[in-house]
């Protein structure tokens, strides 16, 4: 395994593999935790978990125009890594670092074309220190 996840080929290979057909490359992958943004309030059972999930950063080649995805991969009952969200990257205006995490590896991710700003971003959280 590499020491970041970042510099996976392995990881890399699995992510193009789970977005075949899309004409998109994958640039970068990093393995991470989703986890809601409050702690507070009771919600279902389980809703509150972390949940493993993969960022890839994707790009697609249009003449001479590139456009660059932001891809969110979840792992389905089998272990296999499938598309859960596709963000387009032009839309992404802060990458924020939580504070109260001394690791340093939890963040939180701001776009400006979400539909609904009141509910409470997902904080992603990398799995590997090293990744920072």
């Amino acid at each position: 395994m590499a020491k970041s996840s970042a510099d996976d080929e392995e990881l890399r290979k699995v992510c193009e593999a789970a977005i075949e057909g899309t004409k998109q490359k994958i640039v970068l992958s990093i393995r991470v935790a989703k986890s809601r943004g409050v702690w507070g309030k009771s919600g279902k059972l389980g809703r509150q978990m972390a949940k493993p999930r993969v960022l890839a950063i994707s790009t697609k080649s249009k003449g001479k125009r590139t456009k660059a995805f932001l891809r969110v991969l979840k792992y389905s009952t089998g272990g296999v890594l499938e598309p859960a969200k596709l963000y387009k990257l032009k839309h992404l205006t802060k990458v924020e670092v939580i504070a109260n995490d001394p690791s340093g590896c939890t963040f939180t991710l701001g776009f400006d074309n979400l539909r609904s700003q009141s509910v409470a971003p997902p904080q992603w959280t990398m799995r590997n220190i090293d990744d920072r």
